[in-house]
């Protein structure tokens, strides 16, 4: 009777444990599920569609690292656009300031597409659509936003990068930036490719772009590192009409000095005052191509790594961060206060040996004892 009673009780307590433990369970999944939604709701309350955003202009200045007034200019620019390229064919497709917000938020932070579809509430795919539309959009208006400068605009660019150090003739500074991405492999010879995107670009006084290129994707690394430039482009035109016979551009030593492109004269070897003074003009004027990367870097943080598995998409997301560059400093929309998070050592491109090049030496050794007796 005794061992009967004890196995009723026994059978009671567990009875009671099981559905009191999976009562607590329930509460557990109820209470995880809650926190998760709060967290969702949380990351969308940064975003509302229909107005924009529920936060007033310096906080989604925070957000977005562009000015509201600057993203509308340019939702009316895309919409007007791809308006006139649209086929209007199958289902209707987000509305553009919607693609725009998504894009914008891709490009200027590090959070992957599904962190990004939930803050937007829209599917993983639907997010990637809107990155390459509008990605895609921004790279057939570069034309518009990254021009050479005319002989006018020449003219006044020579005369404020000589107020700015007394160097003479320049109108743009040249240099090339590394952008890291991740690895792809070759599927027909199983090589693995280099890891980061050669950008190289051109910037006048104002820090806009005035020309960029970014390198090829997928070049593995123990192949000849002039696949990854274009400075050789500049031969295949007439360097007398680019430069209108009397400009140059400054650049670092990779670079070789020529008539249009003039470096600084080798710190390892002895230098003459005048040598020195050159050097020192030369750096205070080609600094400002360090600086339309910094701040390229500092607002776009995508460009920090790029996480992308379509090689050629890298590229026009590159481009499309350069086209916003030039939009946003077109109007008046600056990045200053980004850039003390963005202060990094860039990894330093290799020596470029361009074939041809030679004929230009003789006139850019010419052209620097020039400039060197003007600096006196």
């Amino acid at each position: 009777m005794n061992s009967k009673h004890e196995l009723g009780v026994f059978i009671a307590k567990a009875f009671q444990l099981f559905f009191c433990d999976d009562s607590s369970s329930d509460e557990d999944d109820e209470s995880e599920s809650t926190t998760e939604e709060k967290s969702q709701a949380k990351m969308r309350q940064y975003v509302l569609i229909d107005n924009t955003l529920a936060r007033n202009d310096g906080e989604f200045k925070a957000q977005f690292r562009i000015n509201r007034s600057t993203v509308e200019t340019l939702c009316i620019l895309l919409e007007s656009y791809t308006n006139s390229t649209d086929s209007h064919m199958g289902r209707p497709s987000l509305p553009m300031q919607t693609q725009l917000l998504i894009a914008i938020w891709v490009l200027t932070t590090q959070e992957s597409y599904r962190e990004v579809s939930v803050r937007f509430d829209v599917a993983k795919s639907t997010a990637i659509k809107c990155v390459h539309t509008v990605c895609s959009a921004l790279l057939e208006l570069a034309k518009n936003f990254i021009t050479w400068p005319t002989e006018y605009d020449a003219a006044s660019i020579s005369n404020n990068f000589k107020e700015m150090s007394s160097f003479p003739g320049v109108i743009g500074c040249i240099d090339r930036v590394c952008i890291p991405t991740k690895v792809f492999t070759n599927k027909n010879d199983n090589k693995k490719s280099a890891p980061f995107v050669v950008l190289q670009a051109v910037c006048d006084d104002k820090l806009l772009f005035t020309d960029c290129y970014p390198g090829e994707v997928g070049i593995t690394q123990n192949e000849d590192f002039r696949k990854l430039y274009y400075v050789e482009s500049v031969l295949q035109r007439n360097p007398d009409e680019l430069f209108y016979g009397k400009y140059h551009l400054l650049g670092d030593e990779p670079y070789c000095n020529s008539s249009f492109l003039l470096t600084a004269y080798n710190k390892r070897l002895y230098l003459t005052k005048g040598q020195l003074k050159y050097n020192t003009c030369h750096m205070n004027t080609k600094c400002m191509i360090d600086r339309a990367f910094e701040l390229l870097r500092a607002r776009f943080r995508r460009l920090n790594f790029i996480d992308m598995n379509v090689p050629q998409m890298i590229r026009v997301a590159i481009m499309a961060t350069c086209v916003l560059h030039n939009f946003c400093l077109i109007h008046n929309d600056h990045a200053y206060q980004f850039l003390s998070a963005c202060r990094h050592r860039d990894e330093r491109v290799p020596m470029l040996d361009v074939p041809n090049w030679s004929i230009y030496e003789v006139a850019g050794v010419a052209k620097r004892v020039e400039i060197e007796k003007h600096l006196k």
